[in-house]
């Protein structure tokens, strides 16, 4: 069986700052998507990576700045640090480890994989989660019903997600413009969130773990389809925007 690891999730304090910075580095937006103040997921992919990352908002609990020591590997990381110093990149001078440890520059004949450049990205404080509101009442509450859910009753799930339901099934539509696959993308998110409800820790909404999940699986779809394209033989298979029925979006639940 094979396992690529194919997205990270990276905690920023400014999405826009740090939407920026990656541009600037040379990589490649691949989705850019807001649903309400609470949630937005940024997804950047390096040149010719098969790997890509996200930053965003309502994404992850984890502390800006707390994911470090990932690697971006190039054939010749000379030419490559030269062009992000072209690039107004800080990082640093190349480096390697020898037997007494980490040694400045690129010994000839060296195994790729030995040669290091620290590249930082700029950052500022955030006394503030983004919006610069504080904590917001009832965020990470646990209720009575979540409880039952996360101990495995699958009619308390179904419940505090029946709420959401809807709203999902736009979200999707809106990044897979298609209110077929929306529905599937639907379905494919309450699975994950049943198979996943462990891994809820109550720091973050519900509603915005949902959406991180419900994203997820929109942007494996978007994957398949960049890898799978689909040959038209006649204008009735040409894929088109389906519209979305009016009166569904009646059944959108109000903000939490």
């Amino acid at each position: 069986m094979d396992m690529k690891l194919e997205l990270v999730v990276l905690p920023v304090s400014d999405v826009d700052r740090a939407k920026a910075f990656y541009e600037k580095a040379g990589f490649r937006v691949d989705v850019d998507h807001r649903a309400g103040p609470d949630f937005r997921v940024v997804q950047l992919t390096p040149p010719r990576s098969e790997c890509s990352i996200t930053i965003g908002t309502g994404l992850t609990p984890s502390e800006p700045g707390s994911a470090k020591g990932l690697h971006l590997v190039v054939t010749d990381i000379e030419a490559a640090r030269g062009e992000l110093v072209k690039r107004d990149i800080d990082v640093s001078e190349p480096f390697h480890f020898g037997a007494e440890g980490q040694v400045p520059g690129v010994p000839p004949g060296a195994p790729q994989l030995r040669h290091v450049c620290h590249v930082r990205r700029p950052r500022r404080q955030r006394l503030a989660p983004p919006g610069g509101r504080g904590p917001q009442p009832g965020a990470g509450v646990v209720t009575a019903t979540l409880e039952r859910a996360l101990a495995g009753d699958e009619a308390a799930l179904g419940e505090l997600t029946g709420r959401h339901r809807r709203e999902l099934h736009v979200h999707c539509y809106r990044m897979l413009a298609s209110f077929d696959d929306a529905e599937d993308a639907v379905q494919e998110t309450l699975l994950r969130a049943w198979g996943r409800r462990a891994g809820f820790d109550g720091g973050t909404m519900f509603r915005a773990w949902l959406y991180s999940i419900a994203t997820n699986v929109c942007l494996d779809a978007i994957r398949r389809r960049a890898r799978n394209p689909v040959v038209a033989r006649s204008y009735a298979e040409v894929p088109w925007l389906q519209p979305y029925p009016d009166p569904l979006l009646d059944e959108l639940a109000p903000d939490d």
